[in-house]
């Protein structure tokens, strides 16, 4: 989604979903999640500015190492975090 010079760009992170929307005249982008995404992709999310136009890339890494390796490190909740990165989406604790 090409943006022009000057065009009003918001972008923010926090919500584990990426995406990239037009908002009353103006880019609303959401960078996702690097460690824990909720939109279904397993992979790791982030937001690329290049020049004018915003992107989400992804980048496969090991999940299955990830999860093996909280389970062994006896992180507080690490079950739930490793329910969350096997299917890529939100679960409750």
């Amino acid at each position: 989604m090409p943006i022009g010079p000057g065009q009003p760009i918001a972008v923010y992170a926090h919500i584990h979903r990426p995406y990239i929307r037009s908002v009353s005249g103006m880019i609303v982008a959401n960078t996702g999640s690097v460690g824990l995404p909720y939109d279904g992709d397993r992979r790791a999310a982030y937001l690329l500015l290049d020049g004018s136009e915003p992107s989400i890339r992804r980048v496969e890494y090991d999940v299955d190492r990830e999860i093996e390796t909280l389970s062994a490190c006896g992180l507080p909740h690490g079950d739930w975090i490793a329910k969350v990165l096997e299917s890529g989406r939100y679960q409750g604790p």
